[in-house]
């Protein structure tokens, strides 16, 4: 080989510890591997892939337990398949990283590169670059046991970002004539709230890559609206993204 071999950035994976992403993460890898031309059965086995399926599988089978009873036992089952999910994905770094270097199927890092792009993973950067101003974040939030939600954020493995951070602002009580949601603005790195109403409000910050996060004792109001602005440094701010709404409780039973 005439050139140093490109790798893999395997914390895209191993941080993530929601559920549904992870199976959907999995699936994905399998989808693209076995639609490529280089990581095709039989260039990885076909039963590695089924392996993968199952993996996934167990993840969804094990959501599907803790909706029917959401108990700590059950969400831990969850976290269980997720890190067997992980272990899968590392074996399978271990397959396309040759593949991906080899020589009848790169001649340069640049197009090793590629080929580990083709399958869905990050391939280590081939020059060190800075950072520039972060992609306005999209995001899931989804509602965990009686008062959590967990929070993903789906840009991809592209994303990023050195320090991420979410806002959460609670919906006011239903009346009539209804009171306007609050307004959430974000100008050089300073968020403002306006609202009619007193209302409640926190920020969280993930800092480092990590892509998801666990707001605890959210009970205390019926409906939340939940934005997320990134920053690497103080001058390089992303814009504010659009709101994801969740729902703790029907306030009116």
């Amino acid at each position: 080989m005439a050139f140093d071999l490109v790798g893999v950035i395997t914390t895209d994976y191993s941080e993530i510890k929601n559920g549904t992403e992870m199976k959907n993460y999995v699936n994905n890898r399998i989808s693209r591997g076995r639609a490529s031309v280089i990581y095709a059965v039989p260039l990885i086995l076909d039963a590695y892939y089924i392996a993968g399926t199952a993996a996934a599988n167990a993840i969804q089978a094990a959501i599907d337990v803790w909706e029917g009873a959401p108990s700590h036992a059950n969400l831990n089952i969850i976290h269980d398949k997720v890190a067997l999910a992980c272990k899968w994905l590392d074996g399978l770094v271990e397959l396309v990283i040759p593949i991906a270097n080899a020589e009848a199927n790169a001649t340069t890092r640049e197009e090793a590169s590629t080929n580990i792009d083709i399958i869905g993973f990050t391939p280590e950067k081939l020059i060190q670059t800075s950072k520039g101003i972060p992609d306005t974040a999209t995001f899931t939030a989804t509602k965990q046991g009686d008062d959590s939600i967990e929070i993903a954020i789906t840009n991809g493995p592209t994303f990023n970002s050195s320090v991420i951070i979410v806002i959460a602002v609670a919906e006011p009580a239903v009346t009539v004539p209804p009171t306007p949601s609050p307004v959430v603005s974000l100008v050089n790195g300073q968020v403002g709230i306006s609202s009619t109403v007193p209302v409640k409000s926190f920020t969280k910050t993930i800092t480092g890559k990590g892509k998801s996060a666990k707001l605890l004792a959210m009970g205390g109001s019926a409906k939340w609206k939940l934005y997320i602005y990134s920053m690497n440094g103080n001058k390089l701010i992303s814009l504010l993204s659009a709101p994801v709404t969740v729902t703790i409780f029907d306030p009116t039973v």
